[in-house]
């Protein structure tokens, strides 16, 4: 068995070459905006230098965007100017169904992105990625509308499908905020825009919006698991590492358990603003948590059984274990928060975003245990299991936390 030892460390260097390099990437937000005269506003928080390159902040590595704002100011200025015009022509506002026309009020300029450079880098660091800036464009139903008599209009938007992934928060007259998490060149549900109170009317429209809300909290459950599977690598080798020295399901709940409740404080805190974590320190810490529960595999040996198969660990190491993770919970909670600081979602929409969050960080966290089980649980009895997985498995996963952790501090 010891060639599965040499695959595991070989597919653990080559996941470092193809992932390890990208910065970690911040969804696209948006809210939309409309008051009962029709009047409107798409403001679009995005990360600028991808945009700019044309290319998704998902799949970009740093190296062309140092390159471009580390370029002349005329390549910077050129690209940004082209950027607002590929915003506006690409993005759709329809009013049932027909198109309206958008005017691109404000856009990130040559100023802004001087000031960015100057508060987020030191004396000869390359400046901390991702740039995150606003957008806003308006736009006016027109006055023939709305057709319908009870002055109604159903409200869509779409955005370039180059920001990938996108949150849509969304407040308009006559309806409860809503928020959704579209895919990449997705159009939104239609909302309606109440713009004239009808008699009936609204109770029509409450049973209506009942739908709406659940697809946003569902949305919000798969941008939690894709969070962590497959977007999530650090998070994925974190219970990865949980789970090798802990396959058996007792101590794996306990564990569990005390992550996600760790993990759920902080994020709700840190997303609501209570506490504030920068992630220059947050990323690198996150990478050593890696790195200390891989390390805490290989010095600590669980008991035996007779015939020297390996059986759980004792109550204290599973009550040392408990606590420490609890604490990378914490940190890890932080990270998680990272999705949504950056978003800036407005607050009657956060408490349900955050719950799908959560929900969605949990199945997650699920699949990786799942997908674990597979292909190593029929080997959790076996006399060899520590010798040919555990060993072999977590020097790999620590060395990949260790080059995290160099990299994101540096």
């Amino acid at each position: 068995m010891r060639w599965l030892a040499r695959l595991i460390v070989l597919v653990a260097v080559a996941v470092i070459g193809q992932v390890a390099h990208a910065h970690p990437a911040v969804r696209c937000a948006a809210i939309l905006k409309v008051d009962s005269q029709g009047r409107g506003t798409l403001t679009i928080r995005f990360d600028v230098p991808p945009f700019a390159l044309n290319e998704e902040p998902f799949a970009i590595a740093d190296e062309p965007m140092w390159a471009w704002v580390d370029g002349p100011r005329e390549e910077v200025e050129r690209l940004l100017r082209d950027s607002a015009g590929r915003l506006t022509r690409r993005v759709q506002v329809r009013a049932d169904g027909a198109e309206v026309p958008i005017e691109l009020r404000s856009f990130p300029s040559v100023a802004d992105f001087e000031r960015w450079k100057q508060n987020v880098r030191g004396p000869d660091e390359k400046p901390r990625l991702p740039w995150m800036a606003e957008a806003v464009i308006g736009f006016e139903v027109p006055a023939s509308q709305p057709a319908d008599e009870a002055g109604v209009v159903r409200l869509s938007v779409r955005l370039p499908e180059v920001l990938g992934d996108i949150v849509l928060a969304v407040e308009v007259p006559g309806a409860e905020a809503q928020a959704f998490v579209l895919k990449a060149g997705e159009s939104s549900p239609e909302s309606s825009v109440q713009f004239a109170s009808s008699g009936g009317q609204e109770v029509g429209d409450r049973k209506h919006e009942e739908p709406q809300t659940a697809l946003g909290f569902f949305s919000f459950v798969r941008m939690g698991a894709e969070h962590v599977v497959p977007d999530g690598l650090d998070h994925m080798l974190f219970i990865l590492g949980l789970y090798l020295a802990s396959p058996r399901l007792k101590s794996l709940l306990i564990l569990v358990t005390m992550f996600t409740l760790a993990h759920s404080v902080t994020l709700t805190l840190a997303a609501t603003g209570l506490v504030v974590a920068p992630p220059r320190l947050i990323e690198p810490a996150i990478a050593l948590s890696i790195v200390a529960v891989a390390i805490e595999n290989l010095v600590t040996r669980p008991r035996s059984a007779d015939g020297g198969r390996p059986r759980s660990l004792s109550l204290r190491q599973d009550a040392v274990r408990a606590a420490i993770v609890f604490a990378f919970g914490l940190v890890h909670g932080l990270g998680f928060a990272s999705a949504f600081g950056e978003m800036q979602l407005p607050g009657n929409v956060l408490v349900p975003a955050l719950v799908g969050f959560n929900v969605g960080v949990e199945v997650g966290q699920l699949l990786v245990l799942c997908g674990a089980f597979v292909v190593v649980g029929w080997a959790a009895r076996k006399p060899w299991y520590r010798k040919v997985v555990v060993i072999p498995g977590s020097a790999a996963i620590a060395c990949v936390g260790l080059y995290w952790a160099v990299t994101r501090a540096i």
